[in-house]
């Protein structure tokens, strides 16, 4: 199509055509689509385990608010699966913990209900409550200013900076926990329908539509298969 593009545009400059059919036509190339890219497990531990000694090693409580922040978001992200702009949208009156549940408010203000399955990641998400928020209000991570949320390049900030302390040399991305946790599960038998509603995903087929997890099959799958248990030790 190009090269006769090309060759009509010839044409008519050398005024052997008056018209150019091509001028009036407009061509759309589907870009080819990739395969989303998921960090490989021994990076996951890497980083895990780096951000759990930095809250070890914390000297100031600034030092130590920051870290478990950070401890907490990449928890929440492989154990959830959650997208980095429904993870820094989270407000306490969000989170039931005595149901160990998040309502998110996804693509489309579409809400969903996560199931908090992995315990240690539920652990660390209370004890952050209990020390930094005080207001239904708040944002669980807020950002320089309290009644905003943290930034989502702020996530992409501190991803970089554990990458390059690690000295990883895989690309690490916010939406590559997403990738990950669905990827995880698929390697563990999951229902695809189930991953469907767990992620927020409006459709995987036709046949789909009909198609429903239940509260207690969400609970089961997260607590018996979630990916981030496989990266404790």
């Amino acid at each position: 199509i190009a090269s006769l593009k090309v060759f009509y545009g010839y044409l008519q400059s050398q005024n052997i055509i008056a018209d150019n059919p091509f001028n009036q036509l407009r061509f759309q190339f589907r870009a080819e689509k990739t395969l989303p890219k998921t960090i490989p497990h021994d990076s996951l531990k890497i980083l895990y385990t780096y951000l759990k000694q930095k809250v070890v090693s914390s000297k100031t409580v600034y030092q130590k608010q920051k870290a478990e922040r950070n401890l907490l978001i990449i928890s929440l992200l492989l154990s959830t699966g959650i997208r980095i702009s429904e993870l820094c949208h989270i407000q306490i009156k969000d989170i039931n913990l005595t149901e160990q549940t998040l309502q998110i408010l996804g693509k489309g203000k579409k809400e969903r209900i996560i199931f908090l399955g992995d315990e240690r990641t539920f652990q660390l998400l209370k004890a952050y409550i209990s020390c930094y928020c005080s207001y239904l209000d708040d944002y669980l991570f807020p950002g320089k200013s309290p009644q905003k949320p943290l930034t989502e390049q702020s996530v992409r900030l501190l991803l970089k900076t554990a990458k390059d302390q690690t000295r990883l040399t895989t690309t690490i991305t916010p939406h590559m926990f997403r990738h990950s946790f669905a990827t995880m599960l698929l390697d563990n038998d999951v229902d695809i329908r189930y991953i469907q509603q767990i992620l927020g995903h409006s459709s995987i087929s036709i046949t789909q539509i009909y198609t429903h997890v239940s509260q207690s099959k969400q609970k089961e799958i997260l607590s018996s298969y979630n990916p981030i248990a496989s990266i404790y030790f």
